[in-house]
């Protein structure tokens, strides 16, 4: 969602988020197969979801991309 956001302000776009209890995602999930995955995927956006690169650094030498580099690249590729 952050990267939604980000990628949407990056545009110039007014973006609104809309929170909404988990209850309804749920429910929603019983005829929704998309909602259903959501509801699985919560997690993601009730604590801080932290990737470490360190291991592929060390062991492969990647580097990561920042995320707004990578947004910039994505946007770029889309028009």
């Amino acid at each position: 969602m952050i990267g939604t956001v980000r990628a949407g302000r990056m545009e110039g776009n007014r973006v609104q988020v809309v929170v909404g209890a988990g209850w309804i995602l749920k429910l929603a999930g019983l005829v929704d197969p998309a909602a259903r995955e959501m509801v699985e995927m919560q997690y993601q956006w009730q604590r801080p979801f932290v990737l470490d690169s360190t291991a592929a650094t060390v062991a492969f030498g990647l580097k990561p991309t920042a995320t707004d580099d990578a947004l910039r690249e994505m946007i770029g590729k889309g028009k």
